[in-house]
């Protein structure tokens, strides 16, 4: 008979609190990257002008508000309520767009990175990821790094979506004796800067080789950056209104135009019960978050 070591407890634990540990308070040291509230409408507005304007708009705005997205008869970029007003906006040949359009349009280098080969570990940082750059640099991570990144597909969703994960293990030794720990992020996937936790992870796994190799001969570390692709599909190129639930179709409240599908982060087990959520938070409904009655819909499969 085949004989097992079997780790105690405590070593899992210390594992796995080391590489939360050292992941996480290694933010406090790095550059911080100012932060915008970029789709909130309270604070930030899209602002679309016209090719003939386009002169008029960086002069008058003196170069702050760079173009966020273009297409063949318009322009894009995000501005503070505070400084439309300023600049004199809206104004012929630019105007403030009054729909919720898709977070495309507001994240400010989509379509520069959409055309942009995977380099290396810098260019995980270089803006947020939709499903398609999410997989983009998944597959040149995986490729890159093939003695300790292997990409992998852990599912589908409701509407047939593959869900990719990076597995970051010593791929040259069995995965038999190994721990498996789970980091996955943007269940509400209009939560966008979750996605670049996950990326944390990758980045300073595989940028520290000497630091992590214990860890990676003894661990598998599975990293989901996007739980929930249909939600990222309808928040990036839908409306920036929705993406928080999973879009997945069904009945009652599940229809909802605006924000289809259900919270798949409602749809764990409390402490192990199978049972309906429950709503801890006691927050004003909003745009994003629809109160106590819409997240108590009937419970569906992601």
């Amino acid at each position: 008979m085949k004989s097992y070591s079997v780790f105690p407890f405590c070593t899992i634990l210390f594992f796995c609190t080391s590489l939360f540990v050292v992941v996480s308070c290694g933010g406090f040291f790095r550059k911080k990257i100012q932060n915008s509230p970029l789709n909130d409408p309270r604070k930030m507005l899209l602002v679309r002008i016209d090719p003939g304007h386009l002169g008029e708009f960086k002069e008058k705005t003196e170069g702050k508000y760079p173009i966020s997205y273009q297409e063949t008869d318009s322009y894009y970029s995000v501005m503070s309520r505070e400084d439309i007003e300023k600049f004199g906006f809206p104004s012929p040949g630019i105007t403030i767009v009054k729909q919720y359009f898709p977070f495309k349009y507001y994240s400010g280098n989509y379509q520069d990175l959409i055309k942009e080969q995977f380099t290396g570990l810098d260019d995980l940082k270089k803006g947020y990821k939709d499903n398609i750059l999410n997989i983009h640099y998944l597959l040149g991570v995986a490729s890159r790094y093939p003695e300790r990144a292997r990409m992998e597909v852990i599912g589908k969703t409701a509407r047939g979506r593959e869900i990719p994960a990076l597995l970051l293990t010593n791929t040259n030794l069995s995965n038999e004796e190994k721990i498996s720990v789970l980091f996955n992020c943007a269940h509400h996937a209009n939560e966008v800067i979750s996605i670049e936790h996950c990326y944390d992870i990758i980045y300073s796994v595989l940028s520290e080789p000497k630091r992590y190799e214990e860890i990676l001969n003894k661990m598998k570390i599975w990293v989901v950056p996007i739980v929930n692709p249909d939600g990222a599909r309808h928040f990036w190129h839908v409306s920036n209104l929705m993406g928080r639930k999973n879009g997945h179709p069904g009945i009652g409240p599940v229809n909802d135009k605006l924000n289809p599908g259900v919270d798949i982060n409602r749809n764990y087990p409390f402490f192990g019960e199978k049972r309906e959520g429950v709503i801890l938070l006691r927050i004003l409904p909003t745009i994003f978050i629809e109160g106590l009655q819409r997240d108590r819909s009937p419970k569906q499969r992601r």
